[in-house]
């Protein structure tokens, strides 16, 4: 198995990466209303929310393919 680092996915990421720190916070909650309801989890009283990190479906999408080159597995609770 390669390294990681190596994988195209990984490259396709950095260049990800590169354009999306360019786009202004207030324009990802404009071009996506549904932000904080796809980028939010509640579990029991606490709340994760990474609407207000650098992200889209894109680097979730992108992250997830990583993983599963990678072998990550993927434990549910």
């Amino acid at each position: 198995m390669e390294p990681i680092a190596q994988s195209p996915t990984w490259k396709i990421l950095e260049k990800h990466k590169l354009d999306i720190v360019k786009v202004p916070m207030r324009e990802l909650f404009h071009l996506d209303p549904d932000r904080f309801k796809r980028f939010s989890i509640r579990h029991e009283e606490f709340l994760f929310d990474f609407s207000k990190n650098k992200i889209t479906q894109e680097t979730l999408l992108l992250l997830l393919q990583l993983a599963e080159q990678a072998e990550v597995k993927l434990r549910s609770y």
